[in-house]
């Protein structure tokens, strides 16, 4: 084997070791990257008794979550009207209150719909609400029925479906998701401030997860799987 030939092969495997190292490097510091703070005690202690049954379902803890990024958002103002995803507001919305398909804040005037939006659903000679099957894209929307408002605040694709959403008080909630079985966002939307802040943890899950919590809360709602 020629002098060439023996450097050529040497380059190319050191070559390989630094992009694999730099791979996980890169990884890693995602994880542990300094510029994004660990979630606030105070934020964690007013969280978690609103988060708990999706944080139950992984194991996971809230204060492990870290501040990714803080950006405007006005709910109060519905979609710019030329936009694909403006939608008029109909008074229709807000005359059947529906907890197993809405999620409302507590004083009941606004709720998020991320579910009649994507699914199918069908109430059934037995009272109950049948799951029928899911699009595979989702499109979340806020609705102020005080205000008369429909805004669409996130449109996923089938890699980042959201698993549910919370409501902390009057003006704050929060969407939550699991995707490519390591990565945890939490989206907090808080009305007053406009703001929405995005929280992460990024870790392997050791649990067995036999469905998705989109699933599970279908059915903690009382609605019907077959």
């Amino acid at each position: 084997m020629n002098n060439h030939l023996i450097i050529t092969i040497l380059i190319f495997l050191i070559g390989n070791i630094y992009i694999t190292k730099a791979q996980t490097t890169n990884f890693e510091d995602e994880i542990q990257h300094p510029d994004y703070p660990f979630m606030e005690t105070n934020f964690v202690k007013e969280y978690e008794p609103v988060l708990k049954n999706w944080l139950d379902f992984y194991v996971i803890n809230l204060s492990k979550f870290r501040l990714k990024e803080v950006t405007k958002i006005d709910l109060s103002k519905p979609d710019d009207a030329l936009s694909i995803y403006y939608e008029k507001f109909n008074p229709e919305l807000c005359e059947k209150y529906t907890p197993e398909l809405r999620d409302y804040s507590p004083n009941k005037e606004r709720y998020i719909d991320m579910f009649e939006r994507r699914s199918i659903f069908e109430k059934k000679a037995d009272g109950k609400w049948h799951y029928e099957g899911s699009d595979d894209c989702q499109e979340i929307r806020f609705i102020d029925c005080a205000n008369k408002l429909n805004k669409m605040i996130s449109f996923r694709g089938i890699s980042s479906i959201a698993d549910a959403a919370f409501w902390v008080n009057d003006t704050v909630f929060c969407i939550v998701s699991f995707e490519d079985d390591e990565k945890y966002y939490i989206n907090v939307y808080n009305l007053n401030d406009h703001t929405e802040t995005l929280y992460y943890y990024l870790n392997k899950s050791d649990k067995n997860i036999p469905e998705s919590y989109f699933i599970y809360n279908l059915k903690m709602r009382g609605i019907i799987v077959d």
